[in-house]
């Protein structure tokens, strides 16, 4: 959820993410908001639409959560081959 009171001059242009659990996951750019609703341009549509903050979230963050799953994948491969390289060497 993206807070509006939270929200400045800066965040207008950033990626976010539209899920409600209902319909499919779309990214869009904030383009501005009012004390209800945060105005989002979904898909290169250049008209704006009215969205409830509580179906958002800033896209960084599930940027920054793939990129943690993928570097603990790379960290058990590399443990996995060393536990094995040790094996082989004993």
């Amino acid at each position: 959820m993206i807070e509006i009171s939270k929200l400045n001059e800066k965040d207008k242009e950033r990626e976010v993410v539209f899920d409600d659990g209902i319909k499919q996951v779309e990214y869009g750019f904030i383009s501005s908001w009012n004390d209800r609703f945060i105005f989002v341009k979904y898909n290169g549509n250049p008209q704006s639409q009215a969205t409830y903050p509580e179906h958002l979230r800033f896209a960084i963050d599930d940027k920054k959560i793939e990129w943690a799953k993928n570097f603990q994948k790379i960290i058990h491969a590399e443990l996995a081959l060393l536990l094995l390289t040790q094996w082989i060497l004993v």
